[in-house]
């Protein structure tokens, strides 16, 4: 599961890797993904607090996922990622929704000046993040107690993917996540026979 020769992307290496994502969402390789992730968040605000519970989409990217939130009714929403030219994108794609307040943040996870954003939000979405980052048990350590986590960790890792570890089975995400969410929903995506994403949902302890 640890891949420790692969080393973290800097915020430059993202932003010349933007041709990735600039596809619209309906062209979108992450399109299924989304789709399954945004299942496990209407679920969990329709059960609690409604679509007016915050979302913080952690290293939110170009905006597409903010797109499909968007699309769907959802408003009250902040999304962060440490990309100038990812979060001029995600501005750009998503001018056309009326959202309260700035709708990205450019500024990295760790930022004890961003992480004060986290205490206004109820639900975090971290979709293909958690495999970028080598810190990734201090972040989810770093949301408050309660808060739901909607998360997605690939099967796959390489120096051009800026993945700094990849995950073999869903099983390997519940173990290495379940002491700090209490996991309550685990799903398997397939993306084509060789990648998979892993999908899981859980209340920080």
């Amino acid at each position: 599961m640890e891949l420790p020769q692969y080393t973290e992307w800097l915020s430059t290496q993202y932003d010349a890797a933007i041709y990735r994502s600039k596809k619209p969402l309906t062209e979108s390789p992450w399109l299924k993904l989304y789709c399954f992730a945004l299942v496990l968040v209407a679920e969990r605000l329709d059960q609690t607090a409604g679509n007016g519970a915050r979302i913080c989409d952690l290293g939110c990217g170009t905006g597409r996922f903010a797109h499909l939130l968007f699309q769907c009714g959802y408003r009250d929403y902040v999304g962060i990622d440490f990309s100038k030219k990812r979060i001029q994108m995600a501005n750009a794609y998503n001018r056309r929704f009326d959202v309260e307040g700035p709708k990205f943040i450019q500024g990295n996870l760790f930022d004890p000046r961003v992480q004060a954003v986290f205490g206004e939000c109820r639900l975090f979405a971290a979709l293909e993040v958690l495999e970028h980052v080598k810190e990734d048990l201090n972040l989810l350590r770093a949301l408050p107690a309660g808060a739901t986590v909607v998360a997605s960790v690939p099967n796959y890792a390489g120096p051009k993917s800026g993945h700094v570890r990849r995950f073999d089975t869903l099983e390997d995400v519940v173990l290495r996540y379940g002491g700090i969410l209490e996991v309550d929903r685990a799903m398997l995506c397939n993306l084509n026979r060789e990648k998979r994403f892993y999908l899981i949902r859980g209340v920080t302890i």
